[in-house]
This record gives structure tokens, C-alpha cells and sequence, in this order.
């Protein structure tokens, strides 16, 4: 019986040290939470920053095809008109 009362002191004081422990690195989470939100809301920009981009992209890609198409055309009716 006394064995087992110098167990349970001995978990006591090893849950109090766990506590005071888990008490100190509270700071240390709190910044830690802070800097991953932080970087989350980099990454998000950085998404659509990338979105903007490509979209842009698309948009110029396009107008190249347009402007292609239009010199082909322009190139046709000019071959036929001078045979």
C-alpha cells in the first residue's frame, strides 16, 4: 500500500512538472498558431496572385490568335487582289 502512495506522489509531481511545462510553451503556440495563420494567408495570395495571372495569360493568348487570324485573312485578300 505505501508503494503504491509513493506512486501516485510520484505521478503528482510528474503531472505538475508536465503542467508547468505545458505552461511555458503556451507563448511558444500562441506564435506558433500566429505564424502558420500567417503563412496560410501568404499562400492564399500567392493563389491569387497565380489565378490573376493566368487569367491575364489566357486573355493575351487569345488576343495573339485574334491578331493571327487577322493577319492570315488580311494576307489572303491581299494575294487575290494582286495575282
Amino acid at each position: 500500500m505505501q508503494g503504491a502512495t509513493a506512486k501516485q506522489g510520484e505521478l503528482d509531481a510528474g503531472s505538475r512538472r508536465h503542467g508547468r511545462r505545458a505552461e511555458t510553451r503556451m507563448p511558444f503556440v500562441r506564435t506558433f498558431v500566429r505564424a502558420y495563420k500567417k503563412s496560410l494567408e501568404v499562400h492564399e495570395a500567392l493563389a491569387q496572385n497565380r489565378s490573376r495571372f493566368a487569367a491575364r495569360l489566357y486573355e493575351m493568348s487569345e488576343e495573339l490568335v485574334n491578331l493571327a487570324k487577322e493577319g492570315e485573312r488580311l494576307r489572303k485578300l491581299v494575294s487575290l487582289s494582286n495575282p
